[in-house]
């Protein structure tokens, strides 16, 4: 089945396949050239609320894990939806992940030093060699990214983005090296 969704932004019809229980989104459908994007979902974290915060995707074109954060986190929603996105990096063998903030509200300073020194290394471990970070520039959240940034320290290669285009580029061109 094939469902047309839109999800509350301009410009941002997407076509949604749902096979066998999986479901298979197709980002973006604009009026612009756009990267192609063939994403599967493979999980969706809600909070004791019942609010989804997290939402995994493995790209099969582009080889690679796209999470897109959404709303509030909690340090307990942080540390799950990173082991998931971990999970996903091992699930996948991706060497790449697309980490997305922009719908991201608030800081998630708390977790900052859990993902420094657990998250991290076993994502370097697992095979994570590029990690593109689009930030939320208007939110507090953005301090977190750039904290998370200095903490790297060279396990892998981060960088943070405005942009969701300049951060798909920039992994494209981290495969081609």
């Amino acid at each position: 089945m094939i469902i047309a969704q839109g999800i509350n932004k301009p410009n941002s019809l997407h076509l949604l396949l749902q096979v066998s229980g999986k479901e298979y989104r197709i980002l973006p459908i604009l009026n612009k050239p756009a990267h192609k994007i063939i994403r599967m979902k493979v999980q969706e974290l809600t909070s004791s609320t019942g609010k989804t915060y997290l939402t995994i995707y493995y790209d099969e074109h582009n080889k690679w894990v796209y999470n897109d954060w959404i709303g509030y986190v909690s340090p307990e929603n942080v540390k799950q939806g990173s082991l998931a996105v971990l999970q996903a990096i091992k699930q996948h063998k991706a060497s790449c992940g697309l980490n997305d903030n922009r719908n991201l509200v608030g800081r998630w300073d708390e977790s900052v030093e859990w993902i420094e020194q657990v998250w991290i290394p076993a994502a370097a471990e697992a095979g994570l060699r590029y990690y593109a970070h689009i930030a939320n520039e208007d939110a507090f959240a953005a301090a977190s990214s750039a904290d998370m940034l200095d903490r790297v320290q060279g396990r892998f290669e981060m960088r943070i983005f405005k942009d969701i285009d300049e951060a798909r580029s920039w992994l494209t061109a981290c495969q081609q090296s």
